[in-house]
């Protein structure tokens, strides 16, 4: 994960908690429209939930 990457998933999991989300919707551009898009947003929320998981997890 390169440090952008890493500072993109350090904000949305400040934006989050911030705003107590709970249910996130996750939308954009299709695959056939935005080449890689797929992939990218699924390595995101692979680095995503477990460190959401963890957080809840302290939370509680």
């Amino acid at each position: 994960m390169s440090s952008s990457d890493e500072d993109n998933l350090s904000k949305c999991i400040e934006w989050i908690k911030e705003y107590d989300i709970r249910t996130l919707n996750v939308a954009g551009p299709r695959e056939s429209s935005s080449e890689g898009i797929y992939k990218e947003s699924y390595n995101f929320l692979l680095s995503l939930l477990p460190e959401l998981l963890s957080i809840n997890k302290l939370c509680m």
